[in-house]
């Protein structure tokens, strides 16, 4: 008997891959993504950025690492006496080592900003202001009406700015508040930046559209400090050294204090900027930059918090799509190299045609040879810079852009308007002369067959409807007038159309019917051999190893959580795309061992199953390893058909390649399967776990990780079995009762 024990269940003509522990890694890089929040404590740096984690420096700027803090969204940090605050999404979290160990702290909710002001720590956010209790880690209000975004502080007053209620102060620590009184010609009703150097307190406000402000007089009278750009929108301030910075849409700018105007500091854009005093760092979208005395380069070595837009192999190279520029990796994502035509800006799309390879941008459309040598644009014809999607079909190029779809019969030099759509297009799906594309939430639009004009095909309406010559169709398939399009893609002749928490439908005939596929909800699709698909949503990975019919979400380790939006399959790994956490990877697993409780596994050969056993019962007993499936096949299939009409069972593991072929050996030597239930609960559990069972009496219980090692041995199970030694994730029980043993699988929380 065998200690590894992996349950499946094997259908007829169906297979479902197994759950278990396939490890998800995240690649190291590409590294870009923007950094929201920065502080600095006991000579160590902290930066942070939207559905990422905390990164810390300990060699001032130049590589990260990420720290104990990975629950994404957080949106300030801020250190106080050798401590670091977090306020990750609704919640505040304190960590005393140096983000090695965080804590959450009780008493407060969604906070904007911390400031330290007289020894006492100050929070504020959408409801009110708190003061920080450092015996208890708590916090307590004390203004529960004030929902500020911004602290700032000239001598012995503190300030506190809002979105639309004005600028408030306190000269009591908090106890009372009043709201400074408005100027007439400079309404500071909306303070979006607070900042004091010097003398002076600076805001950033709207009044009729962006300006600075400051005053002298803590807030009795206020001049503006004007710009000559009025398209310019202002993204917060640092004191760095003895100069105050302000990072704008437009450049980096430092105040000239003889004439009190902001002068070009650096032609750099960034929507952060922050300094600890000695160092000066800018975030965008393509990563933190750090100033090194005439600019400033990137320093994000270590910061994995890449929102991916986009993954393709092409010529054994994998291209990775960001927010903040494209990527290759030469190595299956191991190590990266940035594709420097595109530092700052943001791509959405990688395609190939023939030897050039095309990236999609806001700027336009991109394409070098594939060496990757001298990038161009080529947008000649688009009417927007704006892409969203390239698709190759048959030697010509479609583009999705602002201005409807674009299409490219010579490699991309020159682009040509598809009638009928002149707004936005997101996605195309294609396959030979089949080019669908999603221009919106309830509507997919089909290339006409000379590629000239755009068809009305499919639109959602409380359900699917299949338009033909103008006219809808009756309704076919029906749901909620709540759910949209998702994605769109076309396999083997056949599309799917993944629409909301409606689920997974597909068409066979070109869209002219159609059936759900299943529930499962997708950010994107893959097909990998025959009948292999992947399909992520958010944290997970869905698996069908039966054409889409069943699928199984597989709770594979490492990636729970991380907003996975693109899948794609290489020859060796998968890879998934997430939306602030980079590219993960895992190699296709191969083992295809089969084994049973009920029955003997020796090498190729299944013996002790009886001619009388049914085809469920066989299933329900034959399990597989990791990552393998299990598919049974007969001449006649029928409800009640036994195991004796089937003479080998195949094992086919993920990769799609490697398989292993059994003979059932047939023998009267054992009696009839009894076929009975077993139960585990709660499921999932923290701390004990209780089996009952039809078969009666329970012998003894025993607990597996999914590498089939033994964990837990039990015989007196009444009290239930203690599992709160057990790391969080999925292990299988194994109980043994008075007809034989079972097996079921349950999730430690």
């Amino acid at each position: 008997m065998k200690n590894n024990f992996c349950l499946i269940f094997a259908f007829l003509f169906v297979s479902i891959s197994v759950c278990g522990q396939a490890v998800w890694r995240q690649c190291q890089g590409p590294y870009s993504g923007e950094m929201i929040s920065f502080t600095a404590n006991e000579g160590n740096l902290f930066c942070a950025g939207q559905l990422s984690a905390i990164f810390m420096s300990n060699d001032g700027g130049d590589t990260w690492q990420e720290t104990g803090m990975d629950y994404g969204n957080t949106y300030f940090l801020y250190s106080f006496n050798s401590k670091i605050f977090a306020c990750v999404k609704n919640s505040v979290y304190v960590s005393r080592n140096n983000g090695l160990d965080w804590e959450k702290c009780t008493g407060i909710g969604s906070t904007r900003a911390l400031y330290e002001f007289n020894g006492c720590l100050f929070a504020t956010g959408y409801n009110g202001v708190f003061v920080y209790n450092e015996a208890t880690n708590s916090w307590t209000s004390v203004n529960s009406e004030l929902n500020g975004n911004t602290f700032a502080s000239v001598g012995d007053v503190l300030f506190c700015g809002t979105y639309g209620d004005g600028l408030h102060f306190t000269e009591d620590l908090g106890k009372t508040w009043e709201k400074v009184p408005e100027q007439a010609g400079i309404d500071i009703s909306s303070v979006y930046h607070l900042i004091s150097f010097k003398d002076k307190l600076i805001l950033s406000i709207w009044d009729s559209g962006p300006k600075v402000v400051f005053s002298n007089d803590a807030g009795k009278s206020w001049s503006e400090i004007e710009f000559s750009n009025s398209d310019i929108r202002f993204n917060g301030f640092a004191r760095f050294q003895e100069n105050l910075i302000l990072a704008t849409t437009d450049a980096v700018y430092q105040l000239n204090e003889t004439n009190l105007t902001f002068e070009v500091f650096s032609n750099k854009t960034f929507g952060y900027v922050f300094s600890d005093g000695s160092g000066l760092f800018g975030s965008n979208r393509s990563g933190l930059y750090k100033w090194n005395e005439t600019d400033f380069v990137l320093s994000n070595t270590g910061i994995n918090s890449a929102r991916v837009n986009d993954l393709a192999i092409i010529n054994n190279n994998l291209y990775c799509a960001t927010d903040g520029g494209a990527f290759y990796s030469t190595h299956d994502g191991d190590t990266w190299n940035m594709i420097e035509k595109t530092k700052d800006y943001w791509c959405s799309t990688i395609e190939s045609i023939n030897d050039k390879v095309f990236i999609g941008t806001d700027k336009g459309v991109l394409y070098s040879s594939r060496n990757q040598a001298n990038w161009q644009s080529t947008n000649n014809g688009l009417g927007s810079e704006t892409i969203w999607k390239i698709k190759a079909v048959n030697n010509v190029l479609f583009a999705a852009t602002d201005a409807g779809l674009y299409k490219s019969t010579d490699e991309g030099q020159s682009w040509e308007h598809v009638r009928n759509y002149d707004s936005q297009i997101q996605s195309i799906a294609a396959e030979n002369d089949l080019v669908l594309v999603a221009p919106g939430y309830y509507t997919i639009y089909k290339v006409s067959r000379d590629k000239a004009s755009l068809e009305a095909f499919v639109s959602l309406n409380d359900g699917i409807h299949v338009i033909e010559g103008g006219n809808s169709s009756p309704q076919l398939i029906s749901f909620d007038d709540t759910n949209v399009i998702e994605n769109i893609h076309v396999f083997d002749g056949v599309i799917y159309l993944s629409i909301g928490n409606a689920g997974l439908f597909k068409s066979y005939n070109n869209g002219i019917t159609w059936e759900r596929n299943s529930d499962v909800r997708s950010q994107d699709l893959t097909k990998r051999g025959d009948s292999n698909f992947y399909a992520v949503w958010y944290g997970d990975v869905y698996t069908s190893m039966d054409d889409g019919k069943t699928w199984t979400n597989r709770y594979e380790s490492g990636l729970s959580g991380y907003y996975a939006n693109r899948i794609l399959h290489g020859e060796n790994k998968m890879f998934v795309g997430t939306l602030g956490k980079g590219v993960y990877a895992r190699e296709y697993l191969t083992d295809t061992e089969l084994f049973s409780d009920s029955y003997s596994v020796n090498g190729s050969i299944i013996s002790n199953v009886t001619g009388g056993v049914t085809i469920e019962e066989l299933k329900s007993n034959l399990y597989c390893s990791y990552g393998a499936s299990i598919f049974i096949s007969q001449n006649s299939p029928s409800t009640n058909s036994t195991a004796n009409e089937i003479r080998t069972i195949k094992v086919v593991a993920e990769d799609g390649i490697t398989e292993k072929v059994y003979t059932i050996d047939y023998s009267t030597n054992i009696g009839e399967l009894v076929i009975g239930q077993v139960e585990i609960y709660p499921n999932p559990a923290n701390s004990v776990i209780f089996v009952k069972s039809d078969f009666g009496a329970i012998n003894r219980v025993q607990v597996y990780d999914m590498q089939g090692e033994l964990l837990i041995e039990k015989d007196d199970v009444k009290g239930g079995v203690n599992i709160g030694s057990l790391a969080q994730g999925f292990y299988y029980v194994k109980i043994i009762h008075s007809e034989g043993s079972s097996s079921q699988k349950f999730l430690k929380q």
